[in-house]
Order: structure tokens, then C-alpha cells, then sequence
């Protein structure tokens, strides 16, 4: 009987064992799937937030096309507003001008335009001239008057008088860009 008693404790001592042993086994299995979980949960993570960033750089993407085609409207906008405007430069101010009747006189002495032409709007603007004098811009009601006196216009030069289109500032820059290549384009062609 003893030797049975010992028999079934050896068997319970190794069956504790075996349970031990498979307890740290389960445990271990525990901890690593708790650290596999966390790195899961960090992975997902870092994955939305990449494609977080990528969807709101897309956004951006888009943001910014949308943002030029506005910013060319714009302009194209400006310059239809200023399309049928001339400013002539170099008419001094006198005190309680009538600008139109400036420009009238202007037309006629300078460049013999006797015809009447008609204006929408005749105003100074902007900063003073090296001279101290400002700019008048003269709204044409009719394109052809206004062709007529950029017709005209060679007349003035050698004077202090000028006489120009009046484009957004955008297009300015644009144009004194591309002037150098279309005087050299010119002085290849001849």
C-alpha cells in the first residue's frame, strides 16, 4: 500500500508539474499574444495615420489645383475689367483738373485725334512718377477709339509723354519675362 501511495504521489507531483509547466507555457503564449496585440494595435495606427496623410495630401493636391484655377480666373477677370484701358503717363497735375477734358486736349494736341471719343471713366491713380507726377487711366467705351490711339501713339516718341495698356499685375510680370525673347525672336527673323 505504500508503495502504491507512492506511486500515486509521484504521479500527482509530475502531474503538478506537468500543469506548471504548462501554465508557463500558457503564460508565455499570453504575453506574447498581449505583445503581438499592442504591436497590431500601434501597426493599425500608424497605418490610419498614413493614410490620413495620404488622403489629406490628395486633399491638398486637390486644394491647390483648385486654388490656381481660381487664381487664374482671377486674373483672366481683372483683365477683361481692364481690357478697354489706356494710361498715359506724363500730364501734369494742375489743382482741380477735369481729367477727361485732360485727356481730350491731350489726344488732340499731341496726336491730332480730333474725333470724339468716348470714355466710360477717366481717373489718376497710383503712386507719383521720378517726376512727381501720378498716371491717368482712360476707360474706352469703343475698342476701335482705343486701337486708334495705340495707332497713334509713335507720335510721342522722344517725349516725356507715354501711352500704354493696362493689364493685371500678374500679366505684367508675365510680359516682361517674355519681352527679351520676343526681341530676340525679332532680331532673327530679320
Amino acid at each position: 500500500m505504500e508503495k502504491r501511495v507512492q506511486e500515486v504521489e509521484d504521479r500527482n507531483t509530475k502531474i503538478v508539474d506537468s500543469v506548471e509547466e504548462m501554465s508557463h507555457i500558457v503564460n508565455s503564449a499570453l504575453d506574447k499574444y498581449t505583445d503581438n496585440s499592442d504591436q497590431i494595435e500601434t501597426l493599425n495606427k500608424a497605418i490610419k495615420a498614413l493614410q490620413n496623410t495620404a488622403n489629406n495630401r490628395e486633399l491638398d493636391e486637390v486644394h491647390v489645383s483648385k486654388l490656381r484655377s481660381l487664381e487664374e480666373d482671377v486674373v483672366e477677370m481683372k483683365w477683361r475689367s481692364m481690357k478697354n484701358n489706356l494710361i498715359f503717363t506724363g500730364l501734369r497735375y494742375q489743382q482741380d483738373e477735369d481729367t477727361e477734358m485732360k485727356i481730350r486736349d491731350f489726344l488732340n494736341k499731341e496726336l491730332g485725334i480730333n474725333n470724339n471719343i468716348s470714355f466710360g471713366n477717366v481717373h489718376r491713380f497710383g503712386k507719383k512718377d521720378r517726376n512727381g507726377i501720378r498716371p491717368i487711366v482712360a476707360r474706352f467705351t469703343s475698342r476701335r477709339d482705343l486701337d486708334h490711339v495705340l495707332k497713334c501713339a509713335y507720335r510721342l516718341k522722344g517725349t516725356d509723354y507715354g501711352i500704354k495698356e493696362q493689364f493685371p499685375k500678374e500679366i505684367e510680370i508675365k510680359r516682361k519675362e517674355l519681352y527679351p525673347i520676343l526681341k530676340q525672336a525679332k532680331k532673327d527673323n530679320n
